[in-house]
């Protein structure tokens, strides 16, 4: 809210005659805007979104430009630098460069975290702002694999689907998915890893959704695609080589093979660095996998560079360790965590 007056005491028809925020109430009052009150952090916001997009298709870009730069650096100013720089990219009125790359390093750090939820707005972002073509489908690409991992798959289903077909042949997977899905690969354009690696991106994407929806036999064909290439190509980007294994662990879990979801979380382990989110994702599935190969429960210990979300999925993977070793009070324990 102090942030919503500070924009509109510089005069304008933003500010009310007084200037005194009673603009703000009225707003609420006429079920305009509505109020988020929280100590020392109330915010206000459009009731409505539809509200939202009439006001922006009213606003000059001059105007536009200026209001959103003005709350980056009010933002900025009280230390939320992740507030600053969405308002950042919403100031621009074309590409953007620098500030795309600023988006994409923001969303990357929330992925390793496991907060895939935060990092898909920035890379959907990212995308709106890349002038190369190749750039935006990759940052589109990792937007998708963020809400798939969030769980959010109708929103990542519709983001698949509507990918630009840049080249390629249709094949339909009876879902609509897959054909939309294999018309966007092997662009000829350059993208932000080389169209080869977006291609090996897209089938590990694919088959993560297809995976997440029960058609098991897209997924196998094509997180076995990923997963080929990835074994072969020692050369290829290290984070997408670690993304790819690390779908190729839970393929292996989901088709119940302990012997390759082990297998597979080595390499996801020996492929990423120590404090990146998917070594503490692999070591979590390593345990259930390690547990039902040997018939030994593994010793539960903090796994380097886990988030929060990392421990709950340790947490579980001890859990269900416990359980099938008749100890189901320790169990409830590791599960109710």
């Amino acid at each position: 809210v102090d942030i919503v007056r500070e924009l509109a005491g510089t005069g304008g028809a933003d500010t009310d005659a007084g200037g005194d925020g009673d603009f703000l109430d009225a707003a609420v009052a006429a079920g305009v805007a509505r109020l988020w009150p929280e100590p020392g952090n109330t915010t206000i916001g459009f009731a409505d979104p539809s509200f939202r997009e009439v006001v922006a298709s009213r606003m000059g870009p001059r105007r536009r430009t200026e209001l959103h730069s003005r709350a980056a650096a009010a933002f900025r100013g009280r230390g939320d630098s992740v507030a600053a720089l969405h308002h950042e990219a919403l100031a621009a009125d074309g590409p953007d460069a620098a500030v795309a790359q600023k988006l994409s390093r923001h969303a990357l750090s929330s992925a390793m975290a496991g907060r895939w939820r935060d990092a898909a707005a920035p890379y959907r972002l990212a995308a709106d702002l890349s002038g190369n073509p190749g750039q935006r489908r990759h940052h589109e690409l990792m937007s998708i694999e963020a809400l798939i991992s969030a769980s959010d798959i109708p929103e990542a289903r519709m983001h698949l689907r509507t990918m630009p077909a840049e080249s390629g042949t249709n094949t339909n997977s009876g879902t609509g998915v897959g054909a939309d899905a294999t018309a966007a690969r092997a662009p000829e354009t350059a993208t932000g890893d080389g169209p080869e690696v977006d291609d090996v991106r897209m089938d590990a994407i694919v088959g993560y959704l297809a995976l997440h929806e029960g058609r098991r036999a897209e997924a196998i064909a094509r997180i076995g695609s990923a997963a080929d290439h990835a074994l072969a190509h020692e050369g290829m980007n290290p984070e997408a080589r670690v993304r790819v294994s690390t779908k190729r662990t839970l393929l292996a879990m989901v088709d119940w093979r302990p012997g390759e979801v082990v297998e597979w979380a080595d390499r996801a382990r020996r492929w990423s660095e120590p404090l990146m989110g998917a070594f503490a994702e692999a070591s979590a599935m390593a345990v259930i996998g390690e547990a039902a190969e040997t018939g030994i429960r593994p010793v539960d210990a903090p796994i380097r560079g886990e988030q929060p979300l990392h421990e709950q999925r340790r947490l579980m993977a001890h859990g269900w360790a416990a359980l099938v070793h008749d100890d189901p009070v320790r169990a409830r324990g590791l599960l109710s965590a």
